[in-house]
């Protein structure tokens, strides 16, 4: 996996109100955990950390953390966790998990489904299933995403975790899961129309309901 540089700072104080004066400084409390190291209260500039969300385009990535400004030591990481917050889904809290390159790691990884498939240029649509799967191994030999080629797809066909490709580490995902089909585009439409008629249903259900009530 590629390496992203991520300088954080030391907290000083724990606690939920400590917390909300972190944030309005533009600091996102954090902790880092994991093998031989003691856990430590951390604050991350939530410009950066929404920099390098953006680069990554995912919420797991591997980290080189440097501690401090002045600090030349580097940590490697994984972003473990990101908490929001239920109503704007602002980050309010970032969990890190030390690694070590010689230990087994699990974290997820994105899907990327390239090329055109038969059954597209037969009208059919892509449907993905699975757009990020959890995997075991080494940091070094897990990708940064892992590319599914769908170019021999016919309608109605799929692609399961069992015919994945993978080497030098291990998905820990059912192998009978569909992780990508390529759709009929009438069976789409069937299934619109259903999901159509039961709202439709419901919203009938509902004003009788009201008229019931209303003459009560």
């Amino acid at each position: 996996m590629k390496k992203f540089p991520l300088t954080v700072k030391k907290r000083e104080n724990p606690g939920k109100k400590s917390a909300k004066s972190y944030r309005a400084e533009g600091l996102i409390p954090a902790v880092l955990y994991g093998l031989d190291i003691e856990n430590q209260l951390l604050a991350v500039p939530k410009i950066e950390l929404d920099n390098l969300l953006k680069g990554v385009g995912s919420e797991h990535a591997l980290l080189g953390l440097k501690i401090g400004t002045r600090s030349r030591q580097e940590v490697l990481a994984v972003i473990k966790e990101i908490q929001h917050a239920p109503v704007d889904e602002s980050i309010q809290h970032v969990d890190f998990e030390h690694i070590s390159p010689k230990r087994p790691i699990t974290i997820e990884v994105g899907l990327e489904f390239e090329g055109e498939a038969v059954g597209q240029k037969q009208g059919g649509i892509v449907t993905g299933h699975l757009w990020e799967i959890p995997v075991k191994g080494l940091i070094q030999d897990i990708p940064d995403i892992i590319k599914v080629n769908i170019t021999d797809l016919e309608i109605d066909q799929s692609i399961h975790i069992k015919d994945l490709k993978v080497e030098g580490f291990e998905i820990l995902v059912d192998p009978d899961r569909t992780v990508v089909t390529i759709s009929s585009p009438k069976k789409i439409t069937v299934e619109e129309k259903a999901e159509e008629e039961v709202e439709e249903a419901e919203e009938i259900g509902e004003e009788a309901a009201i008229k019931k009530e209303s003459k009560e």
